[in-house]
This record gives structure tokens, sequence and C-alpha cells, in this order.
């Protein structure tokens, strides 16, 4: 059977040689950083460095991207304000166009109703001019009819052939 070990009892301490070394870099003995001048100041942990970086002056300090830099970068993609309005755009162009096409089919719709009306009313018309033409021809040809006659007649009086 295997024998359960305290996990605690695993940790090995530190040797009296690194302890020393510990306390040194704690105390600032050590020089690790060498731009950093001053000592590590242990009884100022509530506090940051950040004061320092205030006092250095604006030309110093890194400069943000100009907006062309940005936008040869594709920087602007992560910004999610410009996706936001970019979307916004998009979705209110395409709400246009569909709305705009809507209206469009309809006055198309009742220019289509229009012409089928005037197209039935070109075919009643259509069939009322053909019934008339069909009576004069009717009348036409009852008129030619009666002209042979009356030709024959006067080819028979005059000997005409």
């Amino acid at each position: 059977m295997k024998r359960k070990t305290d996990p605690r009892l695993l940790h090995t301490g530190k040797t009296p040689q690194e302890k020393e070394a510990y306390q040194k870099f704690l105390r600032g003995d050590l020089d690790l950083d060498k731009t950093a001048g001053e000592k590590l100041d242990i009884s100022h942990t509530n506090t940051s460095s950040f004061q320092e970086e205030e006092s250095i002056p604006e030309t110093d300090r890194a400069k943000k991207k100009g907006f062309l830099l940005k936008f040869k970068d594709g920087d602007f993609l992560n910004n999610p304000w410009f996706v936001t309005v970019v979307g916004g755009i998009i979705v209110s162009i395409f709400i246009f166009f569909t709305i705009q096409t809507s209206f469009s089919q309809g006055n198309l719709t009742a220019k289509v109703e229009s012409l089928q009306k005037g197209v039935d009313s070109s075919r009643t018309e259509n069939a009322a001019n053909k019934d008339s033409l069909n009576k004069i021809n009717l009348n036409l040809s009852l008129s030619m009819e009666g002209m042979k006659k009356d030709i024959e007649y006067i080819k028979s009086i005059f000997h005409i052939q």
C-alpha cells in the first residue's frame, strides 16, 4: 500500500546563502537594475512609480499613432466604436435600399396594372373596329357587285367588250 505524504513536506526551503541574497535584494544592496538610481523602498508599497512618469515632458513620451498610420496598420478595426459605426451605416444602407426597392416595386406594379387596363381597353376597341371593318367590307363587296352589274349593263348597251 502506498504511503500518503503531506505536500507541505515536499517543499524545500532556501539555503542560508539564498536567504542572505534575498535580504540584500530587498535592502537594495545588489545593483541589479543599472538604470535605477534609487534603492528599493519597501515601506511605500501602496504608492506607484507612476508619479515619476507625470514629470516626463511630452516630447519624451511615446506619441500616439496618427490617423493615417492607424489606417495603414489596420488598427482602426480593433476599435469597437469604429466597428459599431461602420456596421450601423451598412445596416442603414441595406434597410434604405430594401425600402426603396419595395416602393419601386409598388410603383412598377401600379404601372403594369394601368398598362393591363389600357391593353384590355385597346382589345375591346380593336374588336369593335374589326366589326365595323367587316361591315364596311361587306358593303364594299356589295357595292362592287352592283358596280360590276352596272358596268356589264353599260357594256351591253354600248357593245363594248
